[in-house]
């Protein structure tokens, strides 16, 4: 049992517990609770200030087993109802577009937050909706991180779903959430599950990771209904599945006025620091700052396919960061106003 928060006003000790992965709540009377309860007044809470949308991605990560038995269920709609009489919608996702058609069409007019669950993707589905908005507002967006790719969350100092809770039913404010609009070229294409689905929008917001090259195509190679039963192993699958053939993609990459020439292997541009847990790819980042880090590693022609150079920078990365002492390795910081222009074969 792990204690969420101490609510004064009402006397109510929260707790979360984490079952095997199956979430609930425990909620009980107390005058004086134990010093590990982080006291707050439901009064002083930014998430009773506003209209809440609970957005589940129900078949993030491995999936939950059904809407009765997961978190919003079994944890949010309890504290919401019984501890901060929070008026809220629970909104599961039904399709692939679900979260992209809830965001275009939300209602801006008065102050709102949305909880979503799920990872990196569902928030990025949901920004890039916000984006085609006719209505314009300030929304305060909470991730709870139930998917596989739960970069925003690791940036973000959140390293499970308990913390993400916490800071949840602890925050008195909202902090910025800093995009980055990168411009595609004509012919990308939009993959779903390992497929195309339709035509890429000519502009696209990411506040994650743009990338090239090996990541990109580990990424869109995990994607599958079959791997993605294994969860977060799904990328490491992939990744073996790449390294069996040449990671060489000719093109060049430009800040500002800078010019790096590939072939490059490896070639990401981000501002989070963990892509995974232990995997630190940008050490001196910080996502709360606006700005960007080109990461690259060049191509190396090997008689024997086994990527070991390019491997080996990957276990630099889970190593604390050291990959960025390498040689081998760019990284580069671009700062606020510079124009990063990534030049190169896409077909």
């Amino acid at each position: 049992m792990a204690p969420l928060f101490y609510e004064t006003s009402g006397q109510w000790a929260v707790s979360a517990i984490d079952d095997e992965g199956a979430w609930h709540v425990k909620i009980e009377k107390s005058e004086k609770p134990d010093a590990s309860y982080v006291a707050v007044s439901k009064d002083d809470l930014a998430i009773t200030k506003n209209h809440v949308y609970v957005v589940d991605s129900v078949k993030a990560g491995k999936g939950q087993t059904n809407a009765v038995d997961g978190v919003y269920s079994k944890v949010l709609k309890p504290i919401f109802q019984d501890v901060l009489q929070v008026d809220h919608e629970y909104l599961p996702t039904t399709s692939a577009e679900s979260i992209t058609q809830f965001a275009t069409s939300l209602r801006l007019d008065k102050p709102v937050t949305v909880i979503v669950l799920g990872g990196d993707t569902s928030v990025s589905e949901f920004v890039n909706g916000l984006a085609t908005n006719p209505s314009k507002g300030n929304v305060d967006l909470a991730v709870l991180p139930t998917g596989t790719g739960n970069a925003l969350a690791l940036s973000l100092g959140v390293n499970d779903l308990h913390t993400a809770l916490q800071k949840l039913f602890t925050a008195t404010s909202p902090k910025p959430l800093n995009l980055y609009l990168a411009s595609l070229p004509e012919g990308t294409k939009i993959l779903f599950r390992g497929e195309e689905v339709a035509d890429a929008p000519k502009k696209f917001y990411f506040l994650v990771v743009f990338s090239w090259a090996f990541h990109a195509s580990l990424v869109a190679d995990s994607d599958t209904e079959e791997l993605r039963q294994h969860g977060n192993e799904r990328f490491k699958i992939a990744a073996q599945k790449n390294l069996g053939r040449p990671q060489k993609y000719d093109g060049s990459v430009l800040i500002g006025l800078t010019k790096y020439d590939g072939p490059f292997s490896y070639l990401v541009i981000t501002p989070a620091q963990n892509f995974e847990p232990g995997f630190k790819i940008l050490p001196k980042g910080d996502i709360h700052e606006e700005s960007l880090y080109i990461v690259a590693v060049g191509y190396e022609h090997e008689e024997n396919l086994t990527g070991k150079y390019l491997y080996d920078v990957m276990l630099e990365a889970y190593d604390n960061g050291k990959h960025i002492e390498n040689p081998k390795v760019t990284y580069k910081k671009a700062e606020k106003g510079d124009v990063i222009t990534l030049r190169g074969a896409f077909a």
